[in-house]
């Protein structure tokens, strides 16, 4: 009996051709399981849809598409580029940070009116609220207030200048400094100079 023969003899046996059927398609899902999957048109699922291993989006992708969707990330959410969310963001349960790798980024948080209301610039170790150039570690562009229900304690505090904490203000002509601050001996001074 030739090859062939054995081969047509056993694939009219509906068992063993059941068998080899299902051999080949194990094989065959086996080997799809390995390889990486390219999916070049739309996917569309309406029940659970489960990826195991890395993953890559490339154009635009959207998760959800109702405000009660939920999306949820138990790994690490991470963009090279831009990552852009236009609704709210809620649930932070632990911490959160930016800029791990500490590389020179820039963080902004823009307001219904101010496009810089917190920025961080990162380059330079300085924080500004509203204003993208900060001038010195915390600079604010504005008016501050300062208040709370028991007393109110703004502490200044140097200890290594001789001056100690020190207030600087700037006369109206953007030249003339004034200081006030408390000397070694206790007095109050104020006096024309700059704190530095």
């Amino acid at each position: 009996m030739t090859p062939t023969t054995l081969v047509s003899a056993l694939l009219r046996n509906k068992q063993v051709a059941a068998l080899l059927m299902a051999a080949v398609a194990v094989l065959i899902a086996g080997a799809v399981a390995e390889a990486a999957t390219t999916i070049s048109t739309n996917l569309d699922t309406d029940g659970t849809l489960t990826v195991d291993g890395v993953s890559t989006f490339n154009g635009n992708s959207t998760f959800g598409d109702a405000a009660t969707d939920v999306n949820l990330f138990t790994g690490t959410l991470q963009a090279s580029t831009t990552a852009m969310f236009t609704g709210a963001i809620t649930g932070f349960n632990g911490a959160v940070t930016f800029n791990e790798l500490s590389g020179d980024n820039d963080f902004r948080v823009e307001s219904d009116g101010q496009a810089n209301m917190l920025f961080v610039d990162a380059g330079a170790d300085r924080v500004g609220v509203a204003t993208s150039t900060p001038g010195d570690t915390f600079s604010v562009t504005g008016d501050g207030m300062f208040g709370s229900a028991a007393t109110t304690t703004v502490n200044i505090h140097s200890s290594a200048a001789s001056t100690g904490g020190c207030i600087q203000l700037e006369g109206a002509n953007g030249t003339t400094l004034y200081r006030l601050y408390v000397n070694t001996g206790g007095t109050l001074v104020t006096e024309a100079g700059s704190c530095q």
